[in-house]
């Protein structure tokens, strides 16, 4: 029994003395986190730290070092932000304790294990999983009953998609795999069958689909086909798609937009392909490498806007389609939207110009074709008729204009047309050539598209404050695509220039300027020739010197300065005055009365003019009587009455 209580004792004072040196330990992985000035310390702080136990419905862990997801978030969480730290793996398992989780964002990690399948957030909406090591998807043999809306896997190493890839995500209704590695393989990169489900079915919940900076050289229509509903296919900075052809939109009736954007590889787009879409509003198509851009049949309810600006196209009249009927199609930037000449090409189409003026030049030069030669009459198309003659011989007969027809003619055609309302320092300026088209007036002469701009003329600045000013000019009689800005500072090399702003635009702010300081500012136009010069050309002057306002916190401070000093001297005033009363009324006011002398006590050193004094004043008049006499007794006792009257002369 001794032994047995003896043994009970030592195990009792063993977990008593290495109680206070165990802690308890984690119930997920923590990456040691040092903390400035700790030394080698690895102590972490743990990312519950702060957590309310129940209520609480989003948090953010990012930037923790996490390699495991936390299990000691509440239930109620519906947002969790686990971005920017080290989780290598994802399994549906560690969700299952937070069943009204909608939103989790777990991009740039280094997840590339991916476990999905029945234990998933029921209320699960958006999965981000961006920018993580993700080469492949997972397989799911039975579709969840619950799958996010939206999944975000752009930035992964997805190299290609296998048939049957989103069986895990049967609800999907955005899919992001923009900048991943799809079509960088030897494999076409999408299967034929990667967007249908456990059976085969097509993946109609997807609308909203994005392979924008993939490797993908083509859109086949064998896997689009799945995706029926389809409203949004971002095509961005694709750097290898070339052409858009085939049948690839048949099975998508309800697309939308279609965005091709700065893809410099894009050749050729076969425009037939948009039959199928009576629903398309929108083709983003600038900053490719498209020469043509033809019709073709619309069966559409919408009115589809086109972008087309920074391709290079050829010139033609097949290219005024776009412009034909407003109420069908509308060429988005038009004024922006140039087109070059073919080589060799004349007529026309010598120069380049903007896609908003094919429709007058083919129609002038429709007219030109048909214009007679040597003056003669035109004879306009109508009727003919085969008119038998007498020897057997038919003569065919053209009926001519009617008289009505020719006088409409004359009217529309004026006869001394005026001068284009067109000014060359108006903001937003519509070009001229499209006034003329729309009211027959007359363009100054400009110079062509392949010659450098002449200089635009510097108006002057406005709107002048510390860090900002209004620059506005005046057009060249030249051809210009865009304007920029130069600026600089007096003594500093760096230019610093502001590009790419509109060739309608008359005015254009700095701003990030620095205060009390001398900017030169120029003004420059583009073209395809080239810059204009800098240097001054005739009265035209591109550059100015512009200096900015003194810094308002600067004012503000000097005046708070001097208030402050103004104050302060006030106040150091005040108590100076107030010290010296204090001092002056400390002294008796009686005390001055002392060094006035009594008249009755004054020796009398001059006895004559002394008497003759006190005479005057009436304070001794006996006294004095006669030179060397001495008063008599009666007259000293009959002395008057005391007068304070008098006395007050010597007070």
């Amino acid at each position: 029994m001794r032994w047995t209580l003896l043994l009970l004792l030592l195990t009792v004072q063993r977990q008593s003395e290495a109680g206070p040196h165990q802690e308890k330990a984690s119930g997920f992985g923590l990456a040691p986190q040092r903390s400035p000035g700790s030394g080698g310390s690895t102590a972490t702080t743990s990312p519950c730290e702060g957590l309310p136990a129940a209520g609480a419905t989003a948090w953010t862990l990012a930037n923790r070092n996490l390699e495991r997801l936390p299990r000691c978030l509440p239930r109620t969480l519906q947002s969790l932000d686990c971005s920017h730290n080290q989780l290598h793996a994802l399994s549906v398992g560690e969700l299952s304790h937070l069943p009204e989780l909608q939103e989790l964002t777990l991009h740039h990690n280094s997840i590339a294990t991916l476990r999905w399948g029945l234990r998933a957030p029921p209320g699960l909406r958006v999965l981000d999983l961006s920018y993580n090591r993700l080469n492949k998807l997972p397989q799911c043999l039975i579709p969840p009953r619950h799958t996010p809306s939206v999944l975000e896997l752009a930035g992964n190493p997805l190299r290609e998609l296998p048939a049957r890839a989103f069986v895990c995500f049967p609800a999907l209704q955005q899919l992001n795999l923009s900048s991943t590695e799809l079509g960088g393989g030897a494999q076409g990169g999408i299967a034929r069958a990667a967007f249908a489900g456990a059976a085969g079915e097509p993946l109609a919940t997807l609308k909203v689909l994005d392979l924008s900076g993939t490797h993908l050289q083509q859109i086949e229509s064998g896997w689009i086909r799945n995706l029926p509903n389809l409203t949004h296919l971002y095509l961005r900075k694709m750097p290898r798609l070339r052409t858009l052809e085939g049948d690839i939109f048949k099975m998508t009736p309800n697309l939308q937009q279609l965005d091709c954007h700065d893809s410099p590889d894009l050749t050729s787009v076969h425009t037939h392909i948009f039959r199928d879409t009576p629903s398309l509003q929108t083709l983003l198509f600038h900053n490719c490498n498209l020469s043509s851009f033809p019709p073709w049949t619309m069966n559409s309810s919408q009115v589809p806007s086109v972008t087309l600006f920074g391709n290079p196209l050829t010139c033609s009249c097949e290219l005024s389609w776009l412009f034909m009927d407003a109420e069908r199609t509308v060429l988005s930037r038009a004024a922006d939207t140039m087109c070059s000449p073919a080589a060799g090409s004349r007529g026309p189409f010598s120069a380049p110009l903007p896609l908003s003026q094919l429709p007058g030049v083919c129609r002038s030069d429709l007219l030109a074709s048909n214009q007679p030669v040597g003056g003669q009459p035109s004879v306009t198309k109508g009727s003919s008729h085969l008119t038998p003659s007498d020897n057997g011989i038919p003569v065919i007969l053209l009926d001519d204009d009617s008289q009505e027809e020719r006088d409409r003619e004359e009217v529309d055609v004026p006869t001394q047309p005026g001068r284009c309302d067109y000014n060359l320092c108006r903001h937003l300026q519509t070009p001229c050539l499209e006034l003329q088209k729309h009211s027959h007036c007359t363009c100054p002469g400009l110079s062509r598209e392949d010659t450098v701009p002449d200089p635009p003329q510097l108006q002057r600045v406005s709107e002048l404050t510390d860090t900002s000013v209004l620059i506005r000019w005046c057009a060249p009689y030249s051809v210009v695509r865009t304007y920029q800005i130069h600026y600089f500072t007096e003594g500093d090399a760096r230019n610093q220039s502001v590009g790419d702003i509109y060739a309608t635009a008359r005015q254009h702010p700095l701003y990030g300027l620095s205060p009390s300081t001398t900017y030169q500012v120029c003004v420059v136009a583009a073209n395809a020739a080239g810059l204009s010069q800098l240097e001054p050309m005739g009265w035209r002057r591109p550059c100015t010197t512009v200096t900015t306002k003194p810094s308002s916190v600067v004012i503000l401070m000097a005046l708070g300065t001097a208030c402050s000093l103004l104050l302060l001297s006030t106040l150091v005033l005040s108590v100076c005055l107030f010290r010296q009363g204090q001092k002056l009324c400390r002294h008796n006011h009686n005390t001055y009365l002392v060094s006035f002398k009594n008249p009755y006590l004054m020796p009398l050193e001059n006895p004559g003019q002394d008497c003759r004094q006190s005479a005057v004043m009436g304070v001794l008049p006996g006294v004095c009587e006669a030179p060397g006499s001495i008063p008599s007794t009666t007259q000293r006792g009959e002395e008057p009455a005391f007068d304070p009257v008098k006395l007050q002369t010597f007070y």
